[in-house]
């Protein structure tokens, strides 16, 4: 789910449901909205179809149930681009919210989980085996064959994952779960790990929401607060000790080094 779109997949298609209009609307447009049949905003695509982004996407409940020898296994989404990924290791890149294929890339694994970055420039890829790899969407590199290919698998990979989440305010930054741990990560450099099994729900402003699951459902009539964890990454714990220790401009090199606003 985005702030416009709802999407779903089963095997074989995806349906998509624009339930927000992201541009601010006139008077006269509200009106075109209100006419515009239900069919407009609601669309099923096959996964072998080939859309354009021309609007030929319709209704059209057939579709979920025509075969297809390459599943759905993934889907992630963000206001700018739809990724789709198939048994194969194939993931599809669509354009939003004029649904058209205007990508495909191959990977060599098949992905559980799919995440996007921030400004959709990178996708993270869990496997079925717990394997943390990483996409670049953008990259242009030249294949073996001399060719030009769009998209560059990053050399991380981190084993044993359950769970990550990306920074909403900072593309570099994403924290992983890897059994009892939690790592940051900016530009694909580790901090230390934090012992924890919580789940990552937010990760915004230099701070990791994480939520202990396992011991609310233990007795879920009666949730206890204590079981919602904040966690500061590294950089603002260190900063607000050198500020403390050393005052502010002795301080400032340091965040000019690791720039976020909640710093300054």
């Amino acid at each position: 789910m985005t702030k416009t779109h709802v999407i779903a997949a089963s095997k074989e298609a995806f349906y998509i449901w624009q339930y927000r209009v992201a541009k601010k609307l006139t008077a006269m447009e509200i009106n075109q909205v209100a006419r515009t049949r239900k069919e407009g905003r609601e669309r099923i695509y096959h996964i072998d179809d080939t859309p354009s982004g021309s609007g030929d996407g319709h209704l059209d409940y057939s579709k979920a149930v025509e075969g297809t020898r390459d599943p759905i296994c993934a889907v992630t989404a963000s206001d700018k681009i739809l990724l789709v990924g198939r048994e194969s290791g194939t993931i599809h890149r669509y354009s939003l919210p004029n649904v058209g294929l205007i990508q495909k890339y191959t990977l060599n694994y098949r992905a559980h989980q799919l995440s996007l970055n921030c400004n959709s420039s990178r996708v993270a890829i869990i496997d079925l085996s717990g394997v943390l790899t990483f996409f670049d969407l953008d990259a242009r590199v030249i294949s073996s064959t001399g060719q030009q290919v769009i998209g560059e698998q990053l050399k991380l990979e981190r084993k044993d994952v359950w769970d990550m989440k990306w920074a909403k305010d900072n593309p570099d930054l994403f924290a992983v779960m890897e059994k009892t741990r939690m790592y940051v990560f900016r530009n694909l450099d580790p901090e230390e790990p934090i012992q924890t099994s919580g789940y990552i729900c937010n990760f915004e402003d230099l701070e990791i929401k994480s939520v202990l699951l396992d011991e609310i459902l233990k007795n879920p009539e009666r949730p206890n607060k204590d079981y919602i964890i904040n966690f500061e990454i590294r950089s603002l714990r260190d900063s607000r000790a050198l500020i403390e220790e050393v005052g502010i401009e002795e301080s400032s090199q340091f965040i000019e080094d690791n720039p976020h606003p909640r710093l300054w």
